[in-house]
């Protein structure tokens, strides 16, 4: 299993990586970045599939490995998943 501290990094490290993409292809027409357009809505909106390693719920409420590391960019950006 792995350490907590080893999975918590890689939870930061695959949000800051997916907050630098979204920076990345921001629409230029626009004057808004596609980060700032989710901060204003205050709500992340993700697709994913219902999985044990994705995301499920479990006893203590949804879970999964992405859903952990989307709830953390969430979090970190200050919006609701």
């Amino acid at each position: 299993m792995l350490n907590k501290r080893l999975v918590s990094l890689c939870v930061i490290v695959v949000s800051m990586i997916i907050v630098l993409s979204i920076i990345a292809f921001e629409s230029r027409d626009s004057h808004l970045s596609s980060l700032e357009r989710i901060q204003d809505r205050g709500i992340l909106k993700v697709v994913t599939r219902n999985t044990p390693t994705t995301y499920y719920i479990g006893p203590t409420g949804a879970t999964g490995f992405e859903y952990d590391m989307v709830k953390e960019l969430a979090d970190h950006i200050g919006v609701e998943l």
